[in-house]
């Protein structure tokens, strides 16, 4: 998407096509047999996951932390700069849970916030003083009316392929999906492996990196992917030291060069936001939205793989 939006975090830049371009970007997909994985990808997803979460034990636990820390979860981290509605919830934070598991399933549910939601998110910004020490803050978690799900990975990678399998509601004011973010927890870079958003009952996927040039503002390069059909799809990302490619059911949808600062640990995360980029919600709403996630895996990449090609290999 080449116009400038914000992003989870904050606003950027965007590129022109002819500087996408410049550094790599290849616009056209490749078409191939339905079902058959790219051959980018072919040999990683035959063989078993470096890493994986299928959802099969009755706790996430493991694998994944519950929403953002300290006090409201970060959430004006989120809320200032993109105008989302939702805070994110778990039992400790607002004593109860909006994630769902079931067999092979992880269902990250948005509902609109109820009256002990509100008293608990008020107590929790009276004991840390937020009003006092963060006014603009206060003044938007005071205007938050949904409470939803996050998931953030415990375990960070550097290169290899992510993908996850995912079905989200076709509400316009849901804006979920699966992306990665640095260990270090600096902001730049990002990875969005899927933003997933719906607009009269037709479904996008959009798969967007974000960095810091060496000098000006954060940058962005995005691809968006119209899905033509209902229920799951799979979204990756194959990640290496010169180019990152992204996929939509295993066909790739775009290739751009590595930026300088995506060489680092980055770690997972799901979540499943309302309004911001997404329409706000309104009496058309759903009182329940659901993201539902069968797995996430992870591929390391193989030793055998040449690197630095310096472009993109041609997609078209």
């Amino acid at each position: 998407m080449l116009n400038k939006r914000k992003s989870r975090g904050y606003a950027h830049s965007v590129f022109t096509p002819a500087l996408l371009l410049a550094i790599g970007l290849q616009t056209s997909c490749v078409a191939q047999t339905p079902g058959t994985p790219d051959p980018q990808i072919a040999a990683m997803v035959s063989a078993q996951p470096f890493w994986s979460d299928d959802f099969t034990a009755p706790t996430t636990a493991t694998n994944w932390e519950r929403g953002f820390a300290p006090v409201a979860n970060a959430i004006g981290d989120r809320i200032l700069p993109t105008g989302e509605v939702q805070v994110y919830t778990d039992t400790p934070y607002l004593n109860r849970d909006l994630l769902a598991l079931s067999t092979h399933k992880a269902s990250l549910v948005a509902t609109p916030m109820n009256s002990d939601d509100r008293k608990a998110i008020d107590a929790r910004m009276a004991s840390a003083n937020i009003a006092v020490t963060q006014p603009v803050l206060a003044a938007a978690l005071s205007k938050a009316t949904w409470v939803s799900t996050l998931l953030k990975g415990r375990t960070a990678f550097e290169y290899g392929y992510f993908e996850a399998n995912i079905r989200q509601d076709s509400d316009p004011s849901a804006w979920g999906g699966i992306w990665l973010l640095p260990q270090a927890r600096a902001w730049p870079p990002e990875i969005d492996i899927a933003e997933i958003l719906s607009k009269s009952g037709t479904s996008v996927a959009h798969q967007t990196l974000h960095w810091l040039p060496q000098t000006g503002p954060a940058a962005q390069a995005t691809s968006q992917t119209t899905l033509t059909t209902p229920g799951y799809h799979t979204y990756g990302v194959l990640w290496r030291p010169d180019w990152i490619m992204f996929f939509v059911d295993r066909q790739r949808t775009a290739c751009f060069a590595t930026p300088a600062d995506m060489h680092q640990p980055m770690y997972p995360l799901l979540n499943l936001a309302i309004g911001g980029w997404a329409a706000a919600p309104s009496s058309t709403t759903a009182e329940k939205i659901t993201m539902d996630v069968t797995y996430v895996h992870y591929w390391s990449l193989p030793n055998s793989l040449t690197l630095y090609n310096s472009i993109c290999p041609n997609i078209s």
